[in-house]
């Protein structure tokens, strides 16, 4: 498989991409991983274009890749790459949150179901609440919306 990015790469298997000596990229469904050095560093959920963000981030910020190898390591284009470390450094995390991926209304079941998870554990951040939702309704909300949900 060498030679292949990871967008090229089937995300259904299992593999390992190396982007320089010292980071590893693991592919292992429903999670991708990423080593520094063979520390875990980070985890999220293949697909998720938030989580991917925040981790392309903090390997940027790590200053042990570059933006022209971390874009061809990941098969997208270097202005994108730009583009989430501005998104980063004006609003957070929150910056690199896609806007809201839900067609139309939230319906009344993932209404009840985030008021619920809320109130079960108020400590609940909303990345995790969204790898909840993301998991059980392959849903994603924005920051706004879960506030209005929640109330």
């Amino acid at each position: 498989m060498q030679g292949k990015n990871i967008k090229e790469r089937d995300p259904n298997e299992q593999w390992v991409q190396y982007i320089g000596t010292k980071v590893q990229v693991y592919n292992d469904p429903p999670y991708r991983q990423v080593f520094i050095d063979a520390i875990k560093v980070a985890d999220y959920i293949i697909g998720s274009k938030f989580e991917e963000a925040a981790v392309l981030v903090l390997l940027l910020n790590s200053n042990l890749v570059s933006v022209p190898n971390l874009a061809n390591a990941f098969g997208i284009h270097h202005k994108t790459l730009y583009t989430y470390l501005s998104s980063y450094q004006s609003d957070g995390l929150e910056g690199l949150r896609p806007l809201a991926q839900y067609p139309g209304k939230v319906s009344n079941v993932v209404v009840t179901y985030i008021q619920e998870r809320q109130q079960k554990n108020p400590n609940l951040t909303l990345v995790m609440l969204n790898r909840e939702l993301s998991h059980k309704f392959q849903l994603t909300l924005s920051t706004s919306t879960i506030n209005k949900l929640v109330g």
